[in-house]
């Protein structure tokens, strides 16, 4: 359990960090590789790429929240489940304490035509990877 504390904790710090650099800093788009990534700020009112789930969200988001701790207790003796319980849990706690302050997740990093997003957003991601390749890839060297 170590291990998967200290990755929320990393993930959670990262992620508000870049929010909090994004808020203060970025001021007006900037193009890193045009004109496929860039830097430009917005604010989301929803989840997963946008989305919005109405007046269920926070209990949707809540949920899923509780269900991945929930998981992560059940894996903890598996390291790489730990790395991604760790991100998910991390990401996903960053981005819903930056909602808390008015309703809105800040996301600040477009590519191409992909919805804009957020370092915790990344964190997610890689952490949903990782669970597929430890549940699909992994897993089946044990039998």
């Amino acid at each position: 359990m170590p291990l998967l504390i200290f990755l929320t904790a990393l993930s959670f710090s990262l992620g508000f960090g870049a929010r909090y650099a994004a808020e203060h800093y970025l001021t007006k788009t900037i193009v890193l590789l045009d004109p496929y990534v860039s830097l430009q700020l917005a604010s989301n009112p929803g989840v997963a790429f946008s989305m919005q789930l109405g007046p269920l969200q926070p209990l949707v988001v809540g949920a899923a929240l509780l269900l991945f701790m929930w998981m992560a207790y059940r894996m903890k003796h598996v390291t790489l489940a730990q790395f991604a319980f760790g991100f998910i849990l991390g990401g996903a706690i960053a981005n819903i304490v930056d909602r808390l302050k008015d309703g809105l997740v800040t996301d600040y990093f477009r590519v191409m035509s992909f919805p804009i997003f957020n370092v915790p957003d990344a964190f997610i991601t890689v952490g949903v990877i990782l669970l597929i390749l430890e549940e699909t890839i992994l897993k089946k060297r044990e039998y």
